[in-house]
């Protein structure tokens, strides 16, 4: 065989590999293209509910730092608008758990109004199931994962909607709550108030403190985590208050 024949079959053989691989990458992104289920119907719905949820997680978070950690305010020690963490020589600074238990329960109390039955998509039918939402509190942000299945129908088609992921909302209300359990710690050891610490702590943490006096014996505190935002309400705010001395 001669050079010109052997170069003929070899760019032969080139264009028929070339147009093997073409067609190959063609076939897989049209097969690509026809598995991937689309539902426009539904598509609004799960995104409608997901931004709910985020805003009911902000809502939550934001009313639970104005109880100091509270949502559910508790009338033994709630005085003046404010709930006392230290009362009548006794600690009432709610632990971790139960802080986010009140997140939770929040939550449940929050979302409802935003979803409004979904009555903004009359077109199609949306079932909800339980809704189960879970917070965690830590240092600098609070972290929800929820549970709320929904079922969307439009005609004969149907729609499960289950993974919302979790929504994770920038404050500091951990670290916050945990300063004020070491207050009043010292507080319950007799050490008494110690107004540098508070300013220390919040100059330490890039947060701002006012230091508001109720009467001679109360103080309330507003620490405001100027790092986040909650609308026209401004930055969280983590607000509670201090009897140190017998009224």
């Amino acid at each position: 065989m001669n050079i010109r024949g052997q170069v003929t079959i070899f760019i032969l053989v080139a264009l028929i590999v070339v147009a093997f691989v073409g067609f190959f990458v063609v076939v897989s992104n049209f097969k690509g293209v026809e598995k991937k289920p689309q539902y426009s119907f539904a598509d609004p719905v799960g995104e409608f509910a997901e931004d709910c949820l985020r805003e009911s997680a902000k809502e939550s978070v934001y009313a639970v730092g104005q109880g100091g950690g509270y949502f559910s305010l508790p009338l033994d020690f709630f005085e003046e608008g404010v709930t006392y963490h230290f009362f009548n020589g006794k600690s009432y600074v709610p632990t971790k758990s139960h802080v986010e238990n009140e997140l939770s329960d929040a939550f449940k109390e929050f979302l409802p109004f935003c979803i409004d039955n979904f009555s903004a998509f009359p077109e199609v039918n949306v079932s909800e199931g339980e809704l189960v939402p879970r917070a965690t509190v830590e240092s600098e942000q609070v972290v929800f994962v929820v549970n709320y299945p929904l079922l969307v129908k439009k005609g004969k088609e149907s729609v499960r909607i289950t993974d919302f992921g979790e929504i994770s909302v920038p404050v500091k209300l951990g670290l916050i709550r945990g300063f004020s359990q070491s207050l009043v710690d010292s507080q319950m050891a007799g050490e008494g108030i110690c107004l540098t610490c508070i300013s220390n702590f919040a100059s330490e943490n890039n947060l701002t403190v006012d230091v508001i006096s109720l009467d001679n014996n109360s103080l309330k505190l507003v620490f405001k985590d100027e790092g986040t935002n909650f609308g026209e309400r401004g930055p969280f705010e983590f607000v509670f208050a201090i009897k140190y001395g017998e009224g």
